[in-house]
């Protein structure tokens, strides 16, 4: 391991383990997709929950304050939920022309994140933007909490791929 590396470290825990992610590949069959830096592809179990992801201060990932939200379910089936680009959950962005549903590939860690921007390199939404999320869901009512966190746990999250709740997940896109 590298000595200016820092890898993905569980911030918030659930008791469901993480979805197991795949993709298509282009010969037909399924890979696994690891939400975490390629030299721990080898875990295929771990808990659901918000980590502080890797990062490399002289590599593609700088920043040390980037967050993903790992689900134990996927998103994007609905087509409702959306990165803060506007970009539909599991829709390829690099793609052109219009999307239908049947190009969407659901997905368990896209919640929350930023999607496609021109002028900066891609990195993992910063913790701060979540978490201001998460109070102005509570202080808005529209999350219940109680001594063991969210009532309804983890599947909470699952409204943010409705018609009625999409909106109130996404984080508009800041510098």
């Amino acid at each position: 391991m590298e000595v200016n590396k820092l890898y993905s470290l569980l911030l918030f825990s659930s008791t469901n383990s993480a979805y197991e992610e795949t993709r298509r590949a282009p010969w037909g069959g399924e890979i696994r997709v690891s939400p975490f830096a390629h030299e721990f592809n080898h875990i295929t179990s771990y808990p659901a929950g918000l980590y502080l992801t890797e990062s490399d201060i002289h590599g593609a990932h700088p920043f040390e304050d980037g967050v993903k939200l790992v689900l134990p379910f996927t998103l994007g089936s609905n087509a409702f939920s959306r990165t803060s680009d506007g970009a539909l959950v599991g829709e390829n962005i690099r793609s052109a022309g219009e999307i239908s549903e049947a190009e969407i590939e659901p997905s368990s860690t896209e919640l929350y994140q930023l999607g496609f921007n021109h002028f900066i390199a891609a990195h993992n939404v910063q913790l701060r933007y979540v978490l201001w999320k998460w109070v102005e869901m509570v202080e808005g009512g529209k999350w219940q909490v109680d001594k063991d966190g969210i009532v309804s746990g983890i599947e909470k999250w699952g409204e943010a791929d409705t018609e009625a709740n999409w909106s109130d997940y996404q984080l508009p896109m800041s510098w």
